[in-house]
C-alpha cells in the first residue's frame, strides 16, 4: 500500500499536453506533461500535483461508499499533521 489509502483506488499516469493530447504509458518525447491519476473504479482522469486532494474529492462526490471506508484513516493523518 502506498502512503495514502486513496492511492489504492487510483493509478498515477502522465498525460501529454502537447498537440497530440494522449495518455502516456511509455516514456514520451514530449516534455509537457500533466500529473494525473486514473480512478480504478470509473476510469475518470483526475489531476493530482503529487497530493491526494483532487482524488479525495472525486471519491467523496462519485464513490461515497469508498470515501466512507477510507475517511477514518484520512482523519487520523490530519490529526498527526495538525
Amino acid at each position: 500500500m502506498r502512503g495514502s489509502p486513496v492511492w489504492n483506488h487510483f493509478q498515477k499516469v502522465r498525460k501529454c499536453v502537447c498537440e497530440f493530447q494522449q495518455v502516456v504509458s511509455q516514456p514520451h518525447v514530449c516534455v509537457k506533461t500533466q500529473l494525473i491519476a486514473e480512478c480504478l473504479l470509473c476510469r475518470v482522469l483526475v489531476k493530482h500535483c503529487g497530493n491526494t486532494s483532487n482524488a479525495v474529492n472525486h471519491l467523496w462526490i462519485h464513490h461515497q461508499d469508498i470515501y466512507q471506508q477510507i475517511q477514518p484513516s484520512l482523519a487520523k493523518k490530519k490529526k498527526k499533521t495538525a
